[in-house]
């Protein structure tokens, strides 16, 4: 049956105007880059989900999820514009401020330090680590170092290396910095006996920097400050829906690590996703809105400064804004 040209006609225009209105839409939509500290993994599981899950797009923005490359450090990419927003800890945010990069915290999701010492001596205390070797990865935060040293007067020897955890596991080093979220679980994966060592917490011994959390320039806060709102509440949605829906979270975590080539076991990552969860609470509990803490602010901000003999002192008004505030 043929159809009169009229119609055919009409019906390409209707196509074109349907075409126009969704380039339209997407045109809107604005464009812009967040790029994590590290290497894709459930550590950044709460902007997965969020943009999987259409998360971002629901706030009429285009984010595109970059993660470390080895060669472009957070606040390059905050400085040379390629990145509006960086997920950072707070020593390093530190640092390039003091450096001169005036940028903001906008989102903080850590709230407990996940660093410690796993040792297979009779450590218990800071204090006891007087004299002891201690494993670090490469590029380890001298200002840490230099918090314990001044704990211990000086007496640890740090030694650097590519894969401490393999070392410790082989018997190679008895004092070992890990993560809670990732290089202790790779131990005791690895078949180590949990009961075979002990772990010393940095928030145990009056250390307690917060780490993860998002920055932003504060000339693209002042310019864009709907667009930061908008992405602060995104993200904060995409942790909490990665926590309802851990399986979901793990099913995109997993398929991001694949699509990077990256070595990855959905064990290992809902353990890590776990031990977030913990971390990222407060009494217990998520928050609703993932702030930094201003004794916690203020007590990195004084460790920083008397260990790194860097700058003036940073006010927490100066460096912390809530976009979410009044929400």
């Amino acid at each position: 049956m043929a159809f009169p040209k009229k119609y055919i006609v009409v019906s390409v225009l209707l196509l074109v105007a349907a075409a126009s209105i969704i380039a339209a839409g997407m045109s809107r939509r604005e464009r812009y880059t967040l790029y994590n500290i590290w290497t894709a993994q459930a550590q950044f599981a709460g902007y997965m989900y969020a943009d999987k899950e259409g998360l971002f797009r629901e706030e009429g923005l285009d984010v595109e999820v970059l993660y470390d490359d080895s060669v472009h450090s957070c606040a390059q990419m905050l400085e040379s514009g390629r990145a509006q927003f960086v997920v950072m800890d707070m020593l390093n945010a530190l640092l390039a401020r003091q450096n001169g990069l005036k940028i903001v915290n906008v989102m903080q999701t850590s709230q407990t330090m996940s660093h410690c010492i796993v040792t297979r001596d009779s450590v218990h205390s800071i204090e006891d680590l007087r004299g002891k070797e201690i494993v670090i990865w490469h590029g380890y935060n001298p200002v840490l170092m230099k918090a314990i040293d001044a704990k211990t007067d000086s007496t640890v020897k740090w030694t650097e290396v590519f894969s401490g955890v393999e070392a410790f596991r082989e018997g190679g080093f008895d004092n070992i910095i890990c993560t809670s979220y990732n290089e202790i679980l790779q131990l005791e994966e690895m078949g180590c006996n949990p009961s075979s060592f002990n772990k010393v917490y940095y928030s145990e011994m009056g250390i307690n920097t917060p780490e993860d959390g998002v920055y932003v320039t504060e000339e693209f806060y002042r310019s864009h400050p709907d667009v930061v709102k908008r992405f602060v509440r995104a993200a904060t949605n995409g942790w909490h829906g990665a926590y309802r829906n851990k399986a979901r979270a793990l099913e995109i975590v997993m398929q991001e690590m694949e699509r990077h080539n990256l070595p990855h076991s959905a064990y290992h990552e809902m353990r890590m996703l776990n031990e977030l969860e913990r971390l990222q609470s407060v009494d217990g509990k998520v928050p609703r809105k993932f702030n930094l803490n201003k004794r916690n602010f203020e007590d990195a901000e004084r460790m920083y400064r008397l260990y790194s003999g860097k700058g003036a002192p940073i006010a927490y008004d100066e460096f912390v804004v809530n976009p979410l505030i009044g929400e």
